[in-house]
């Protein structure tokens, strides 16, 4: 049996870009949201090279079947960062089959944080 890919999105894959805002738009139940008034390929690609946003990705075969974008946070009052997961769904055929729980788990290596507690990963210098 074929195990699922976790990967981090690049500029080049804007193809599975656009399935995980299908994904969200499916699963939030917010079309407009994420379908309406979709980036540019130029825009999408500068987003996705973005070393301080993460889109994640759990694909079975070639589909997108969960996905998570986070947010790096770099504070002012001290040289730390703050990772903050924005957006995270799992297709509902998927559910409870621990493809969240990956998702977050493969977030500590892009992060690059000293510590991670949930959701939020702190202390990377500058």
């Amino acid at each position: 049996m074929k195990q699922n890919k976790i990967q981090r999105l690049t500029e080049s894959d804007l193809p599975i870009y656009r399935q995980l805002l299908a994904l969200f738009a499916k699963e939030f139940d917010e079309n407009e949201t994420y379908l309406g008034a979709q980036p540019s390929d130029t825009y999408a690609r500068t987003l996705l090279g973005n070393e301080d946003v993460i889109f994640l990705v759990e694909q079975k075969e070639s589909e997108v079947i969960g996905g998570l974008v986070a947010y790096v946070l770099r504070k002012f009052e001290q040289e730390r960062s703050e990772l903050y997961i924005y957006d995270l769904a799992v297709r509902s055929e998927s559910c409870r089959q621990g493809v969240a729980t990956r998702l977050i788990e493969n977030l500590h290596p892009h992060c690059q944080c000293c510590w991670c507690l949930g959701n939020l990963c702190t202390s990377r210098p500058w």
